[in-house]
């Protein structure tokens, strides 16, 4: 009953701060679209109105059409390292539930425990391969009076490898390291001006070394957080930098058994910048005050079922609520139409795989994000530990 209550009491809150964030979004779609027939009088008073409520709501505006392609990226980089060290620490210290009774035994040779297993050593590797969307469709700009769009497609390869060392019984303490890399394509219309839409390429590349350390609580809680340092380059159809990386993290996650189920939650909090330099153009000069800081803070929570078939495979399903608490950036190009959206849904299917004879675990997941505005992301992800 306790249980129940507590799983209750999350989809409440989850469902009452997506009604406000929905409300927040609804404030900003109001000043992107004149009504209907507002001409004259009518659209002059409409837009001085439109312009007060962005100069009150920064959240509707963005930094150049670039700015939703900068969040989906440290998304799909940092979030993505830090997610992928909490699964390695959670997996390490499954072992303090009780399986099956028919597979309880796995838990100490498997080593996935710090409280109850020998195995003091976990290493592991995680890949993802993340595309991301961005659709702004047809807006309003308040300011110039012209109707434009801009689009995006990115797609972005991360590699993380980590290791981790049991220092005490409930505690380890580890270290990962990053490689990514991105190419996509944007495009930018004036739709009011007729003009052929402009287009750019770009690609980056990057790295990120994270020191983590995991805490099992109790058989059923553990907790996990991580800070990583690194830095990515950029090039673009018209300018190439640098930028410094700083991620930090924290998840508290819980998992349990009813009879062959297995029933796991987590809580994630997640912040991630990148702070560029001032850019080169094209011709090799440096554009002076060009420099930019993008940051993004999210937080998570979501569930997850899986079923345990056999010795060696455990499917499951999962559902996440993300939101975006904070998007910020040092750029004072302001622009209405780089919204993403600040919510989303994640849904995860996937499955765990186990060889006892080799000490390994492993799985594959596919996750499909929906619900923001304007954006869309899909991933394709394999892990692989190895205890001993």
């Amino acid at each position: 009953m306790k249980k129940f209550l507590a799983y209750l009491a999350t989809v409440l809150v989850v469902a009452t701060y997506s009604n406000f964030a929905s409300a927040v979004s609804a404030t900003c779609q109001s000043v992107q679209t004149p009504p209907a027939g507002c001409t004259g009088t009518c659209l002059i008073s409409w837009q001085a109105q439109a312009q007060l409520t962005l100069a009150n709501h920064p959240e509707c505006t963005g930094a150049t059409a670039s700015t939703s392609t900068a969040t989906q990226e440290i998304a799909s980089t940092s979030f993505s390292q830090m997610l992928s060290i909490s699964r390695a620490v959670s997996a390490r210290n499954m072992a303090g539930n009780t399986r099956p009774q028919n597979t309880a035994s796995l838990d100490q040779r498997f080593g996935m425990a710090a409280g109850n297993s020998p195995a003091q050593w976990n290493f592991w590797g995680s890949v993802s391969s993340d595309k991301n969307k961005y659709d702004r469709g047809v807006y309003f700009d308040p300011v110039g009076l012209n109707s434009h769009n801009h689009t995006s497609n990115t797609n972005v390869t991360n590699a993380v490898l980590g290791g981790d060392y049991q220092l005490a019984p409930t505690v380890a303490i580890g270290v990962s390291a990053a490689f990514d890399s991105s190419s996509g394509n944007a495009s930018s219309t004036n739709v009011t001006a007729g003009t052929a839409p402009s287009y750019s390429t770009s690609s980056t590349s990057g790295y990120t070394v994270a020191p983590y350390l995991g805490w099992q609580i109790n058989q059923d809680w553990s907790l996990d957080a991580s800070l990583g340092m690194g830095s990515v380059k950029l090039n673009t159809t018209e300018v190439s930098g640098k930028a410094d990386r700083v991620f930090y993290g924290t998840n508290l996650s819980y998992a349990s058994w009813m009879g062959n189920w297995q029933l796991s939650g987590k809580g994630s909090y997640l912040h991630g910048q990148e702070k560029y330099g001032n850019l080169t153009s094209g011709t090799g000069a440096l554009m002076a005050n060009s420099a930019t800081t993008n940051k993004m803070g999210q937080l998570r929570v979501g569930g997850q079922a899986g079923y345990w078939m056999n010795d060696s495979v455990m499917p499951y399903f999962g559902l996440s609520y993300a939101s975006d608490i904070s998007r910020s950036t040092s750029s004072t190009t302001s622009q209405l139409g780089s919204e993403i959206g600040r919510t989303a849904w994640v849904y995860s299917l996937g499955a765990n795989f186990f060889s006892i004879k080799n000490s390994i675990t492993g799985g594959v997941a596919y996750n499909q994000e929906t619900g923001r505005t304007y954006a869309k992301n899909n991933s394709l992800m394999g892990n692989i530990n190895f205890r001993f």
